[in-house]
Formats: C-alpha cells, structure tokens, sequence
C-alpha cells in the first residue's frame, strides 16, 4: 500500500467533496469499479441479523417502554421489537424521543424473555469480511480508516490550544492595547498564525468526508458496519505514522492526561481512544452539528464488543470530554472593551500563546481585567448519553480489570471542574444536570446490590463483622473500602469538600438577585441528586438485609469520616457584596453532609452517646471535630440568613416545585436542610451549642446589618422535628422510625386543632404546603396519623392523638393554617393559647407518657436551653423591652411582648419543668414579669393592650409567687388578686358561651302558599314564579333507562331527550326580578335560585296566570330559555316549527317541549317516588298538565298523541289515560278508573292520583315495586362499570391504555406524533368510546377536536370524559369543560395515579373509586352538566379538544 498516494488522495478528495455525491466519495477513497461498488457495498445492504438493534430513533419517534422487563428505567423498544405479546399484564407505556436508540437485545438493560423474534436468537452469524469483500477491499478500506482519521487527528492537535475566533481575538487585542512593537509581535507569530488557520480549514474537510464516507457504508449494512466497528478498534500502523506527525504523547498508563509533547510520538492507542481524547475539539470543525461522527456509532452496535469498549474508553478518559476555558474581558484606560477565550489547559508546552498572553495581562494600559471560567464538552457525548444505563456497571468491570481506583476518577474530574464554574449561572447549572443524568440516574436497586456485593468482596473474612458491629478509622479494613469501593467513591467524591475558587466569582453586571436565585437551583439540583442516591441505598439494603441496620451505619461512617477529614474551608465575611460573601463561603456537599448526618444520627437518643460516636467515626481530636462542625454550622446561618433576605425566599423555602415529573423524590427545600443541621448541632452540643447558634447568628445578622434575631431559629428547632423529618423521612418507606412518628403526630394534632374534619384533596394541598409533596410517601404520612370517618367519608385524627393541640411554629410556616387557627382562637376569645399555643405545654405534662409527641432530640434541647448560662436570645429581648419602658412607648412593648412570646413561653415552661438552678434565666423571667405587673398598674391601657400585659403576667407568675418576696407592696398584690379574679371570671364566660352555642334554631319549613324570598303570602292575582331547568339528553340511547319509544321513522320527536328539575322555591315576580342572578358560561346564560343557588332557563309561570297559547309572559320566557340551547337544537326547532315571516309557531312548540317535560316529570314519579315527593315536583306536574291543557286548547292536537300508541310500557299507558282525562278533558273519576285497570288498586295508582290532584303526596311505595326503579337502574349501570374499568388501575391500563384510538379515520396510533403535540387518550362515559383528544383524522377536516366532536354529535353536546393518563374525569358541555374533584382511581390518601416510569405493582395501590362512579351515575342520569359548571365558574374553560 503507498502511503503517500493515499494520503493525497484522501485530502485531495476532501478538498473536492463539494462537487461530489456521498457514493462517489466512496468509490474514489476506496478505489472501487461500478461492478465493485454493486456487488461489495450496494448488494449488501439489509442483508444479516445483529444480536442488538440499536436503531436510531429519529425525533418524534414513537417508542415504548415496559418496566415489568427492564433492569434500569432508560430502556426503549422501537415500534418494530415491541412485541405486545410478550408484555401481557405488564404496564407499558409509550413516549416520543428526542434520539437515542433501540435496546432490544441488550441483556445489560433488559430480561432475556422481553426480547423480539429478531433478536432473540440464539447464535447470529458474525461477518467475516474478508469472504464477503476480499482480501484487497478489505486491506484498503482498513488503510483508509487509519489514514483519514490520522490526518484529521493530526490537525486536531495543531488546533487544540485555539477556538475558532482565538487568534482573531489576539489580535484585535494587540492593536487595540498599542502593545509596543506589536506589529513586530503580530509579524513574529503569523507562521502560527497561518497555520492554525491551515488547519482549521483541512481539520473541517477531512472530518466532514470521514462523516460522509462512514455513513453510506455503514447505514443498514451490518457487514460493513462490524468491519468499521473492528477497525476503529485497532491503533495506527506505525508506518503511517511516519508520514503524518501525531504528537500525543502514548504511556503505558492509561489514565494519563492528554498532552502534546514537541517531538512526534509514535502512538500505539487504538483510533476509538484517540477519537474519545481527541473528540472535545472537533466542534471547531463543525458547522452543522447533526454530522457528528458519533451518531454514526449506532449502527456499529453490531459488534457486540464495540459498545463496552467505547464506554470503557470514555470512562477512563472521561477527563479529555471537557476542556475547560477562561473568558476574559479586559477595561483599558479609555474604556474600550476587549474580549478573547482561551483554553484554561495548554496541552502544547510550545504554544506561542503561552508567550502572548502574560503581555497582554501585564500591559498597563488595562484598568480592570475580569475571568470567568467555561467548560467546552466533548461531541460524544449526545451519543453516550443514549447508553448510559450501563456507565456504573461498566466502572464494576473496569475495577474488576484494573484493579485501581482510578477507573472511579470521572467523580473527581467532575468534582474539580465544578470548583472552577460560579455556581450562579446557566452553564454551571446545565454541566451539573449533565453529571446527574449521566451518573447518578443510574443507582437503581439492581445495580446498588452489586455495589454491596463488591463491599462483601473487598472485606472477605470480615464481611460478618461489618453486617452485625461498628467498624471504626482503626478497623483493618476501613481505608480500603474508602478508597475502592465504588459506593463509598460515590458517596465521598461526587461533590466537592472545598469552597468554589474566588477567581470564578468576576461579573461585569452582578445582577444579585438572579444569581442568587440560580445558584439555589443549581443547590437544589445537586441536593435531590444525592438524597436520590442515599434513598435507594436506603431502600435496597433494607430490602437485602430486613432489619439489621448495622452494616448500613458502617457505610454511612465511612463517608462520614471522609468528609470530617477532607473539608478545605474557612468561614470568612469581607467588605465586598452580599453575593460574593454568599458565594466564596459555598461548600457544594454541606447539604449532602448534612443530610448523611441526619441519616446516621436518626437511632441515636442519647447527645452524649451521638457525640462520642461521631468523634470516634471522624478520628478527629475534640477541638478539631468542633471546628469543622462549627464552621459549617455558620455556613449554614449564613445561608438562612441570606437567602431568605437576598435570594428568592420561596425557592430556599421549598414552595417553588422544580420538578414536575411524579417519579422525582420528594424536594425537600433548603430551608430544611439547613435547619436540620442546626437542631442536629444543638442536640450534639447541649448548651454550648445553644451558645453557638445564637452567637454565629448574631454576628452574620450583624455584619450585614440585618434586623433578624435567631429567636424563631431556636423556638423552630426546640418545638418542631418538622425539618428533620423532611430531611430524611421520606428515605424510610413504610416504616417510620418511632420518634419521626412522634413528630408527625405533633404536625396533625396542630392541622387538625383548626377543624375536626378534611376533605382528602384539601388536606394533601394543606400538606403540600409543608413541602409533603411526594407521591410516593404522602399516603404514608396522612394514614400514620389520621383514619377515614366511615360516616362523612372525611380525614380525621387518630382517637389515640386527642386532643388536638397547637404548636405555632408549624402555623407560622403555613400562612393560611395560622389564619384558620386564629380565627377559631378569636372566637374563643382564647387569647392566651393564641400567643402561646398549647402544644409544648401538653407535651412537657405528659412527658413520661406513651402517646406524648416530644421526642428524645427535641427534650435534649430543651434541656440545653435551660442550661445556657448566657440566654442571651432572652437578655436581647429584655434589652429592647426596658429601652421602650425608659421611652414611655407601652404600645411597642405589647408588641414585643407578642412577637417573643412562643420563645418567652419556651423559656418559661423549660424553667418550669426541668428544675435546674439557672439564676440568669429565673432573673430574666422575673424581669419581664415585674415590668408586666408595673405597666398594669400604672398605666391606663386599652383593653387589648391590657389583656396581653395580664396574660404574660398571670402566665410567668405561676412559677414565682410561692416565692415571692416578704416585701412586696399592696399595690403588687392587690394588682395579683385582680389578675386571678378576671381569671375566674373569663371561665364562667366561656362556660356560658358554650351552653348558649349547643342551643340551635330548628329551620321551619316554607309553605307553597308563601313567597320563598319574602315569605309573604301569594294574594290570589300575584304571579307565581318557579325556577325550571330544561335541559337535552340523549343518554336514553346509550343507557337502558328508560321505556324504549317506537322506531324513528314511525315518530317525529324523541320524546325523552328533555329532563326538567326545579328546585321547591317559588317566588312572587317582584322578588324574583329583584334578587335575579344571572351566570354566563361563554354563549350561555342561565338564571340561578336566589335562595338555593340551583341554575335554571326557564321562569315557570304557574298555569292560573296563563291566559292563553300566546300569553305574553309565557313567549318572554320561551325567548330566555330558547337563548340557553345549542344552535344545532335552534335550527332543528325553526326548520320544523318556523310559520310566515320566519317566525316560529310558539303554542306548537311549548307543546312538544312540555309534553317531554311531562314525560320526563312522569318517569321520575315512577323511577324515584321519596325524592319526587321531597322537592314537591308534584306541584310542577301539575302545573304543566295545566299549561298542556291550555295548549291542546288552542292547537286541538299534542305530540303525546303520537307517543301512547306504544302501550307495551307502563309509562305510555299512564300518559295515555292522562291524555284522555286530564289534557282532552278533565275527568279525576275516569282517571282513576283508567288508572286502575293498569295498577290494581295499589299504592302506585294512589301515589300518581295525588301527586296529579293534591298538594302533597302520602302514599307510602317500596322502592323496588315502582315500574322504573331509579336504584336498581344506578346498581345495575355502577357494576357495568365495575365490570368495564377493573378494581384497580394497572388493570384499567392492560385494557384501556394502548389500545388505539376507535376514530374512524385516526392517523395518530401508533403512527407518529402530530404536530408536535402529545396526544393524550380520553374514554367517553357514556359509550365508552376511545379517542385522542385533539382531531386525528384528516388535517385539512380539522375544525374542532376529537372530544368537541364526539361530545356535540353523539351526545347533544354533553358528555363526561376520563383522562387514561392519570383518571380524572372530565365534565364537558361543548365547547366548555370542568374537571370533577373525584378522580376514577385514587390511593388511600385521595392522590391521583400518573403513568411514570413505575413497575405494574405500582399502580395496583389506586383502586377504583366508587363514589366517583356513583358521581358519574347522578350527572348521566339526573343531566347534572350544568350543576357541575356552576360549582365553581373559575375552573370552566373552553376547550378545542
């Protein structure tokens, strides 16, 4: 082979690619004949079977995904290897992809069983080129590998100190700084200059024909694709390196770093390890950034070896897959502005940058000059991204091959290329989320038990030991596993133990307040990817090892000790901005230390116990384990203070949700976090820690000249284990340790002190205020405190936790349950318990008793409060209290009275109950109570003012008037004996009020004979008004509800499509149209009862005032209600009812209307008697016999005429006789005959004859024995449904889920995503119809959507829908919806199911709600449509769906 023919044609050929197409380039650089071309390359393509099929999915893919057959949740089927067949009971789901490829096939991701036909054969044949090509192409083709990919590696290196704009850049700087004898400088480096310009122009040509040539032969050609695979797999003849000059410097180690020696090397790495090293500069190449070379690896899949060796090449040159650069921006003398990036590495000692830049910074001329630090990432990495479920394993097997801890380094180049990124901007942000995808995605239970078989490796012998006792620094055994266990390696050195380098924190425009708020994001971030680690290495043990927890404390200690001993920090506070203070002061894994910490501290009991555990773990002497628990301690108050005062509040507190998918673990906040660690400090340091906080408070509050003070801090941590709990908590599942249980007990007994009883949906909102917003444990927590009340269906506390109790802290964190808690306390006139609470009082009482809330943590720091000798929290308050008193401001000190009040209460009931001798704290007390007594009696105050002085002095007395003094005045006295007597005084008060609020007024019942409103009688020439609704329905046609009518051809009118409901309000007109309300719903408007609130459309005039067919006030209301229907139903009525002038014949359709008024008022008589009689509908029936009479009067024809020649039903047999007797004529004797003839003489025919002729019905009928019995009819449609839905929702998702859409002419399933736009799945409630939800038919037939569609043709435009994604039920009247607070599937808490990434076994915790079905049972059979739309307006919108 000539080497230099090759090389010259091959650049010769990239220097004419232009004018060529994609196969021509082939046949020239591989020197093939037409015949040749034919037969090698174009004949085989779609020819053999690879055992992987890692096809690539293009964008908007359509890709499924079973976590049944999974082994990690970044799996994908493509529509070709999904194999419904293999899946079946398992849950699926489908998606769209934004790339990434196929993993059937990969047993490293999926279970043998879930493997297509195609690739779940047992022996695939493997290509032998050489019987395929022949010897000489395959020779050739080999050559041209080598050859093309040195030269583009060749010009790589002459570029990789510069970007694209680098030089341009130098140079723009020399001319504009006027270096001296800078045109010499510019003159001396042109040949470098030239050069990297050379380069950069051949390095593009040349990776673009290597892009071009490699994927026409490799795309769907499995033999050509596994000869590329083996030959990138090879290193570089070194006798072509004799003519193309790779400087790379080649060790034996292959984790050396990338570097560019002068003199050429000759490199032995194969062309993959040369394409990973080289890789992060190939993007000054491209211009379009979809001809990535890498995206040509999918198809190399073929070779099973070439994934794991291109992983495990990454993996141990993950350090090449970023290059860092600095971004400088340099101000000179006349303000002019320069700006050039460069590289933060030289990989070439030689660079004449290395000579050019120290002048430029050096050059006086500049007045400031501001860095900020980039990272450039590596190209290949879009595609590693799509395999990276195997990244962790890999790492298992590179140990396992190199038996170094040095495979593990990607951790440590993460860590260190995060100390050189502000962690306040967008690319900090995205390079972390990166890390996190890439890593941490990847430690699902499977892949964590093998991190703990390597553990059991590593200790052999000692493994038993490890399980069963505490293994400490001296264990023979514990430096090893901190150093090769790749667990422990992850947990130590995932994040850095070290403050962020100041030189990152340069700004032109500081912008604090987005910078703060980013950098929480980024914290954020960081901290939920580490509590998802810790959590499934939480989960998985105990799933391994049941209870023993010992060995999982060991694991925790070794990470623990890592972190005492490796802190690099010092905690400083300088004279520059609040956010350069914040930020040079960040440690990135406190918050993981903290939340490790609280982990391992979670079974210690005893602070003494705790502490000398921690000190003997961190092998640190006392004064150094204090220091680095000291220092981050202020750390952490300074975060508390800062962002809470600078940042964005709301996002430090946790009420901003980041995530929205219901798979993420519950976002604890920062807040918490934070907090934690500070109730954690104080447990462990007793009083001294006390004296810690409130010291390292007051000097950052001070410093930044912030008026805070750490009372609430230490009330928070002393009377609350509400942050710890949301630390941690969620990390234990099911099992609640037994003290966190204490602390949740304390939050509900304060929930539920404000109301007896909540819905399930408000109290999850209420909850989720407290930042329990997780799916997966907020079932958990509400049950472990709360049962359901079988009488009202509500959420209610545990009998055991009563009485309720209240703690004010967990009312200050959530606004409107302190508003709630006031507002009762008020009408009380419970002042005190309002100022104080209830809760630790309670506590400290019952402190030795089972069911007392106060747990071990929290009484030790409340018996370190007493014992801190300083209290200076306390002598803070005193302070401000007597300035004011010195003023004469009494009103201030009422208010610093009621703001310190919970800390007073705090101190006061510590003194009280935990007999210490602290003088300082009893003088303080008695301080405040001296100066309460003194305001009382000698100022004349208000009375609200009063009441607080006599509060705190009643309350602090209590404990100091057995003691005190000989010598107190008359005036002290008298002044005591007052105070108690209002005592007494207010408690017989109260007693009263109590008495006269069981006394309740019974409501009287309204008379017909009188005015709902006014309740004056009707005088008999007084118009009554009655508010009817009339609204369409059709469910009769999908529902066996009612009599079936006579075929439609034979019969003009569906005789059941109405359904009219009033209310038992009748009004005088007057009253009516003064208190009128009207409600608009888009087109739509309907009148509402002013008393019951119930809509209606028509004002029902009784019949005694209708004069005749076309009484005035009877065609006014017609007009209202003939506004409310649809414009389908309008048009029907003015094609069929329209006279001369287009006017339409009213009495002919006031007939037709109120004959199916009749009929509907009929079936419900028939179908549900009680409630007939309970709404007095009687009256309205016979008010509309009354107006039909009039109207047969007049027209001398009814449709019911048409209706009762069917007299198979009872029904129409009824309304034949009334026809005859009580319409045609009025004849109560032949009636009652008739009537007769059809019931025998029974209660039925006595209860239809009252309610046509009397005013209240008193025949007593059974249920079952009416002809329409309205309860079997409801059983009978709720076990249809039963039947169709399934208990539970995995089971509604096998059937329902994937199965396509039932529109005719549906282009979406399973074929492409449209426009765009997800396509969610709905079931109508009504026909069971399945449907996408936007118009999936023919584009340019799209008007409205599916929904609209169906509801506004099928179902006279009403119709309820369920959502398959998550079971909510939608309530629609075209064109507007509303969604029903009762989802079709809930868990026991009420919490909707979504479709996520979860096993079948998920979703068989949410079972069939039956009420909601009862709920869809009332709005179908009673059309309670517009009922639903009314409840709250504010949710209706209208929809194109």
């Amino acid at each position: 082979m000539d080497i230099q023919k090759l090389i010259e044609l091959i650049q010769n050929t990239a220097n004419s690619q232009e004018r060529k197409q994609d196969f021509q380039l082939v046949q020239q650089v591989l020197n093939l004949t037409n015949q040749e071309f034919e037969d090698k390359i174009i004949k085989l393509k779609g020819t053999g079977c690879k055992s992987v099929c890692s096809a690539p999915l293009p964008k908007n893919a359509l890709f499924y995904k079973c976590f049944d057959c999974s082994k990690e949740p970044t799996h994908v089927y493509c529509q070709e290897c999904y194999t419904p067949q293999r899946h079946q009971n398992h849950v699926v789901t489908y998606h769209y992809s934004n790339g990434g490829c196929c993993d059937c096939g990969d047993t490293l991701v999926m279970k043998k069983r879930s493997f297509c036909n195609k690739h779940s054969q047992s022996q695939i044949e493997t290509p032998i080129p050489e019987q395929l090509f022949g010897e000489n192409l395959v020779e050739r083709f080999r050559y041209f590998i080598m050859v093309s990919f040195a030269l583009l590696f060749e010009q790589t290196q002459k570029i990789a100190d510069y970007n694209n704009k680098t030089m341009s850049q130098i140079q723009d700087a020399i001319q504009i700084l006027k270096i001296e004898n800078s045109v010499n400088i510019i003159n001396e480096n042109l040949p470098e200059f030239f050069q990297h310009e050379k380069a950069l122009k051949e390095g593009q040509k040349l990776y673009t024909l290597i892009f071009k040539v490699l994927k026409f032969v490799t795309q769907n050609n499995i033999p050509w694709s596994y000869t590329t695979s083996k030959f990138l797999q090879i290193p570089i003849d070194e006798k072509i390196q004799k003519f193309i000059k790779l400087y790379h410097a080649h060790s034996k180690d292959p984790f050396a770093s990338f570097k560019l020696e002068k003199q050429q090397q000759f490199c032995q790495c194969t062309i993959l390890n040369l394409f990973v090293k080289h890789n992060v500069f190939f993007s000054r190449f491209l211009h379009d950034e979809t001809n990535y070379i890498s995206e040509l690896f999918y198809e190399l899949h073929v070779d099973e070896n070439f994934k794991p060796n291109l992983c495990k090449e990454v993996l141990i040159h993950y350090n090449h897959l970023y290059n860092p650069t600095q971004v400088y921006r340099l101000i000179t003398a006349d303000n002019q502005k320069i700006k050039f990036q460069i590289n933060a590495i030289n990989y070439s000692a030689h660079s004449k940058l290395n000579e050019i830049l120290p002048k430029l910074l050096q050059e006086q001329n500049i007045q400031k000059i501001f860095c900020k630090n980039k990272v450039e990432r590596a190209s290949i990495f879009g595609y590693f991204y799509q395999f990276m479920g195997h990244v962790v394993l890999c790492l298992l097997s590179l140990y396992k091959e190199y038996k170094t801890p040095q495979v593990y380094s990607l951790f440590d180049i993460f860590s260190n290329q995060l100390l050189q990124l502000p962690l306040c901007n967008q690319e900090a942000q995205m390079f972390c989320s990166q890390f996190d995808d890439m890593i941490l995605t990847q430690f699902y239970d499977d892949v964590v038990k093998k991190l703990f078989e390597q553990i059991s490796e590593i200790l052999s012998y000692e493994e038993e030991k490890f399980h069963f006792t505490p293994i400490y620094p001296n264990h023979c055994k514990f430096n090893e596993l901190q150093n090769t266990s790749l667990l422990i390696y992850t947990l130590n050195k995932i994040y850095p133990c070290q403050q962020t380098e100041t030189r990152t924190f340069h700004f032109l425009k500081p912008q604090e307040q987005s910078k703060f708020q980013i950098s929480e994001i980024i914290q954020i971030f960081l901290l939920q990817g580490y509590r998802k680690l810790l959590s499934v290495i939480v989960e998985t043990w105990k799933d391994s090892n049941r209870q023993n927890m010992v060995g999982l404390q060991n694991i925790f200690r070794l990470s623990i000790n890592y972190f005492f001993n490796n802190y690099v920090t010092s905690f400083q506070l300088k004279t520059e901005s609040t956010l350069k203070n914040y930020l040079q002061n960040i440690v990135i894994c406190d918050r993981n230390f903290i939340t490790l910490l609280s982990l391992f501290l979670m079974d210690f009991n005893d602070p003494q116990e705790a502490y000398d555990d921690l000190l003997k773990t961190s092998n640190l002497t006392p004064e150094k384990f204090r220091q680095v628990l000291l220092g981050l301690l202020k750390r952490t108050l300074l975060n508390n203070i800062i962002l809470l005062k600078n940042g964005n509040p709301l996002l430090y507190k946790g009420q901003v949700k980041l995530y929205k998918e219901q798979m993420k673990l519950k976002e604890v906040s920062l807040e918490q976090v934070d907090v934690a660690y500070v109730q954690l400090y104080a447990f462990l340091f007793g009083s001294l820690g006390i004296n810690d906080i409130v010291s390292s408070y007051k000097e950052i509050a001070k410093f930044f000249d912030y008026k805070s003070d750490p009372q609430f801090l230490i009330c928070r941590i002393a009377q609350t284990d509400y942050d710890l709990i949301q630390c941690v908590g969620d990390m234990f599942g099911n099992e609640l340790p037994k003290e966190f249980q204490k602390g949740l007990n304390k939050l509900f007994q304060t929930i539920f002190f404000a109301q007896s009883f909540y819905q399930e949906n408000d109290l999850r909102e209420l909850l989720k205020k407290f930042s329990y917003d997780s799916s997966l444990d907020l079932q958990n927590i509400i049950l472990s405190s709360c049962e359901l009340n079988q009488d009202n269906e509500q959420l209610q506390l545990k009998k055991q936790l009563l009485p309720v109790q209240y703690e004010p802290i967990f009312a200050s964190l959530v606004l409107e349950l302190k508003e709630q808690i006031t507002d009762k306390l008020k009408t009380q006139n419970d002042q005190q318990s309002e100022l104080f609470g209830t809760a630790l009082a309670n506590e400290l009482a019952q402190l030795n008793e089972h069911k007392s809330t106060l747990t071990y943590k929290r009484l030790a720091i409340l018996k370190a409060i007493v014992l801190d000798q300083e209290q200076m929290v306390l002598q803070n308050i005193i302070e401000q209290i007597q300035s004011q008193q010195e003023l004469g401001l009494i009103k201030n000190i009422s208010q610093l009275l009621e703001d310190y009040s919970v800390y007073i209460n705090l101190v006061y009931l510590c003194n009280k109950h935990f007999k210490n001798i602290n003088k300082n704290l009893q003088d303080y007390l008695m301080c405040i109570s001296s100066i309460c007594f003194q305001i009382i009696q000698d100022v004349n105050l208000t009375q609200t003012s009063n009441s607080i002085y006599e509060i705190f002095a009643r309350q602090l007395d209590e404990s100091f008037s057995q003691n005190a003094s000989q010598g107190e005045s008359d005036a002290q006295r008298a002044c005591r004996s007052q105070i108690s007597k209002k005592k007494f005084q207010k408690k017989f008060e109260n007693m009263g009020q109590a008495f006269s609020h069981q006394i309740a007024e019974t409501p009287t019942q309204m008379s017909n004979e009188n005015c709902s409103l006014c309740q004056l009688q009707f005088e008999k020439e007084e118009i009554q008004y009655r508010a009817l609704l009339i609204s369409y329905t059709n469910v009769n046609k999908h529902i066996n509800t009612m009599p079936q009518q006579m075929p439609r051809n034979q019969q003009q009118t569906d005789i059941f499509q109405i359904v009219a409901s009033s209310c038992q309000h009748t009004f005088h007109k007057q009253c009516l149209f003064q208190n009128e309300q009207k409600y608009t719903i888009g087109e739509f408007q309907y009148l509402r009862c002013p008393i019951c609130l119930s809509p209606y459309n028509f004002p029902f005039v009784s019949s005694i005032h209708i004069k005749g067919a076309n009484d005035e006030i009877l065609n006014e209301n017609l007009g209202f209600f003939l506004g409310t229907i649809t414009d389908k139903k309008m048009m029907e009525y003015y094609q069929r009812f329209s006279v001369e002038k287009g006017d339409l014949d009213i009495p002919k359709l006031l007939d037709e209307i109120f004959s199916q008024v009749l009929c509907n008022l009929f079936f419900q008589l028939l179908s549900d008697l009680n409630k007939f009689k309970q709404k007095n509908t009687n009256l309205l029936l016979q008010d509309v016999l009354a107006l039909l009479r009039i109207l047969f009067q007049y027209n001398q024809t009814t449709v019911l005429e048409e209706v009762v020649q069917n007299d198979q039903q009872i029904l129409f047999r009824i309304l034949n006789i009334i026809l005859q007797f009580m319409i045609k004529q009025h004849n109560i004797h032949e009636l009652t005959s008739g009537l007769s003839q059809i019931f025998n003489k029974n209660s039925i025919q006595s209860a239809i004859i009252e309610g046509l002729t009397q005013n209240i019905i008193l025949s007593q009928v059974e249920q079952q024995s009416l002809p329409y019995d309205l309860e079997r009819i409801s059983k009978d449609l709720k076990q249809h449904y039963i039947n169709k839905f399934q208990l539970n929702f995995k089971d509604f998702l096998l059937r329902y889920y994937l199965a396509p859409c039932q529109k005719k002419q549906c282009q979406f399933l399973p074929l492409q995503r449209m426009e765009n736009q997800e396509q969610n799945q709905y079931l109508c409630l009504i026909c069971l119809k399945k449907m996408c939800a936007h118009y999936c038919g023919r584009p340019q037939k799209k008007k409205i959507g599916n929904l609209s569609r169906h509801c506004y043709k099928r179902h006279s435009g009403k119709t309820l829908y369920l959502n398959l994604k998550n079971s909510q039920i939608i309530i629609m009247q075209s064109p507007y919806i509303t969604l029903n607070t009762n989802p079709l599937y809930k868990n026991l808490i009420g919490e909707l199911p979504y479709i996520g990434y979860y096993q079948s076994n998920h979703y068989e915790r949410f079972k069939l709600n039956l009420r909601a079905i009862d709920q869809i049972i009332e709005i179908i059979l009673t059309d309670k449509f517009v009922h639903r739309l009314f409840l709250n307006l504010k949710k209706v919108q209208r929809t194109n769906l």
